[in-house]
């Protein structure tokens, strides 16, 4: 029974994780997208389209790269909840890889603007603004969305 328990805990936290790993990257191409602009028109270059392209494509090039290799079935508990939020533990590990690498590239990028600063204070902490945007967001929602799934698991809702 404790088993189960744990699998049961650690499946919703996975389901949850996935669900806050995409609307944080939602949030990181938004971002990039509309200081892209603001870069754009000042000649600072275009760090953030990079980032940002990297964000797109790494999920899929990961995906494909993992479909080739032999490919592991977790238990599921919960294969309605899995359903309805499009769980899948390929996706899940490609948005997380994806996820960790983009908030290096974000790290770099602020690194690279402490060695050349600009005069205005948008350009030189925004890539501090959207890393701590995109953590904050992906750890609150996890947090958030392991509370709804709970919620709707007691209550027979989905």
């Amino acid at each position: 029974m404790h088993s189960n328990s744990n699998t049961f805990y650690r499946e919703i936290k996975k389901i949850s994780s996935l669900q806050s790993l995409m609307i944080a990257r939602y949030f990181l191409l938004l971002a990039c997208f509309v200081i892209f602009f603001y870069y754009f028109a000042h000649h600072y270059g275009l760090y953030c389209i990079y980032i940002a392209i990297f964000s797109l494509l790494a999920p899929t090039i990961l995906e494909h790269a993992i479909s080739n290799r032999k490919s592991y079935s977790d238990t599921v508990i919960l294969p309605t909840l899995k359903k309805s939020y499009a769980y899948d533990s390929k996706k899940y590990i490609c948005l997380l890889i994806t996820f960790w690498l983009s908030n290096i590239l974000l790290i770099i990028w602020q690194f690279s603007t402490i060695m050349r600063p600009t005069p205005h204070f948008v350009a030189n902490y925004f890539p501090t603004f959207v890393l701590s945007g995109n953590i904050l967001i992906y750890l609150i929602l996890s947090y958030i969305y392991q509370i709804k799934l709970h919620s709707q698991l007691s209550n027979n809702r989905w």
